[in-house]
């Protein structure tokens, strides 16, 4: 929204100022008449009872002050028509006027708060949005006549936010200026000579990868390496089609995907734990925190398209060696189920068992044609060792989901870029090292007979001093901490998901 818009959208001085105006017994009239829902005209009428129902919007000064919270929300990736009718669209009085105002203001409040809009409608979200007792704030401020104090109360104030918000700021200044696409040629890699480098280069300059003085050879392939590394691609300096298609997304499209993923840290706690696990499935990246500073990073596989990784938290109570794995019915069915009706030697081959069945364990005396997904009278359990799905070790975190860490004996599986893999469990490249970060000195707890079990392949189960808090989180577009912006796809569609449901 430009600026000569935002001024037109500005209640015009049609009738006194606050400090001159006396209660106004028709304001509440213009609140009935706001339309919306009931709580909403509520939240209005607190607003304008602790000002004695007295106009808010009329002066240069809060105009002034009004047009700057607007333009501050488009820089939060807010997108200001959609709070409603807003002041200056043919309100039929000027009271009602200064109601849109402080409606929009309000929604705008709540929005920031994260106590509206995109929880409900993101698939897969199972965070509950931060409390924010919204109105009382904007009482205050109302009082005070301080009304960009009270948004600016409940913007995260987290370092990933305020970067990313410089970001989107970034990528609107961009989108300003038209975007050409640079033209594809099927799978060839695009070479030092072709005509198309200098479209390419030029691309690289505006998106900050590149010096504007261009440097030669090594300075291009460093800032093709550098602009995959932000994109999650294969950092060899080679311009090919995946390299093509993130350099021919425009800016506009960037900073829209940046506006849904600050959507997503309103709907985040305000304050995080000192010390606690992210994962950010977008990225299939995993970090160790301890009071904001990354401690551990480790490459992650999550879910996949059809068994996407949950948004949600729970906490890490301890640590299991060689862990058992208990298949779920739903691979039972789905998956192995129908091996064993093409190969009844599959159990015994994969060291999965039939759980209490102590005679033919491994169920080559079973007839598994005759059941199916409705008709499955068995638990099936994988034994621990190497091969086990689980690896060696599994971080225990009871959750409705059922999802947890572990490690994996498919190490070949972090070599890949796009990591979205498993079956909604987070698999961990790092898990040994996370396992001994997480129960500080191995030396404390490995006694000899912990020693002996788990050189036996025995299970063992150790707790954690202190629960540890886990964050499963979803972030497209998000920042180093020197401010560096960095995409993701969105696997799960849960951009396109808020996007559409704005």
């Amino acid at each position: 929204m430009g600026l000569a818009l935002l001024m037109s959208l500005m209640p015009r001085a049609s009738y006194a100022a606050p400090d001159a105006a006396p209660p106004s017994p028709t304001i509440w009239s213009a609140i009935a008449a706001a339309g919306g829902a009931e709580l909403e005209r509520e939240e209005l009428r607190a607003i304008y009872r602790a000002v004695d129902g007295s106009v808010q919007w009329t002066s240069p000064a809060r105009r002034a002050e009004l047009m700057k919270i607007l333009v501050g929300l488009e820089a939060d990736g807010i997108d200001v028509k959609g709070l409603g009718a807003l002041p200056g669209n043919g309100a039929p009085s000027p009271l009602e006027d200064d109601v849109a105002a402080t409606r929009a203001v309000l929604r705008a409040a709540h929005v920031m708060a994260g106590s509206t809009q995109g929880a409900d409608i993101i698939p897969g979200w199972h965070i509950a949005p931060p409390a924010a007792d919204v109105v009382p704030a904007l009482v205050e401020s109302a009082r005070g006549g301080k009304w960009e104090a009270a948004i600016a109360r409940f913007r995260p104030t987290t370092p990933a936010y305020l970067h990313l918000r410089t970001a989107h700021l970034h990528y609107r200044r961009l989108a300003l200026e038209p975007w050409r696409a640079v033209a594809l040629d099927g799978p060839r890699i695009v070479e030092r000579d072709d005509p198309r480098m200098i479209e390419i280069i030029e691309h690289l300059i505006l998106l900050g990868d590149l010096e504007k003085e261009y440097g030669g050879a090594d300075a291009l392939d460093a800032a093709v390496m550098r602009f995959q590394k932000r994109h999650g691609l294969e950092e060899d300096g080679r311009i090919g089609p995946a390299t093509l298609a993130e350099l021919n997304v425009s800016p506009a499209s960037r900073a829209r995907q940046i506006a849904a993923n600050l959507a997503y840290w309103r709907l985040l706690p305000r304050s995080w734990p000192q010390r606690y696990v992210a994962v950010n499935a977008a990225a299939a990246e995993l970090e160790l925190l301890q009071d904001g500073q990354s401690q551990l990073s480790s490459r992650v596989i999550v879910g996949d398209v059809r068994h996407p990784t949950p948004v949600m938290s729970a906490s890490i109570t301890a640590v299991t060696f060689n862990p058992p794995w208990n298949v779920p019915i739903s691979i039972a069915t789905r998956e192995i189920l129908p091996r064993l009706k093409r190969d009844p030697g599959y159990l015994e081959r994969s060291n999965i068992e039939i759980v209490g069945r102590t005679q033919d364990p491994h169920g080559h005396e079973v007839d598994w044609q005759q059941y199916a997904r409705g008709h499955f009278p068995f638990q099936l359990r994988q034994v621990p060792g190497p091969g086990n799905s689980l690896g060696l070790v599994k971080f225990e975190m009871a959750n409705q989901f059922d999802v947890y860490l572990h490690d994996t004996p498919n190490r070949s599986l972090f070599d890949k870029n796009a990591r979205a893999l498993s079956h909604g469990c987070v698999r961990v490249q790092c898990a040994q090292e996370l396992a001994d970060r997480l129960l500080d000195d191995p030396s404390v707890w490995l006694t000899s007979d912990a020693s002996a079990a788990l050189r036996g392949g025995r299970t063992l189960s150790v707790r954690l001093k202190q629960p540890l808090p886990v964050y499963l989180l979803y972030f497209t577009a998000f920042t180093d901490p020197d401010g560096t912006t960095h995409f993701r796809p969105d696997v799960y569609g849960r951009d396109a998901a808020l996007a559409a449901g704005r």
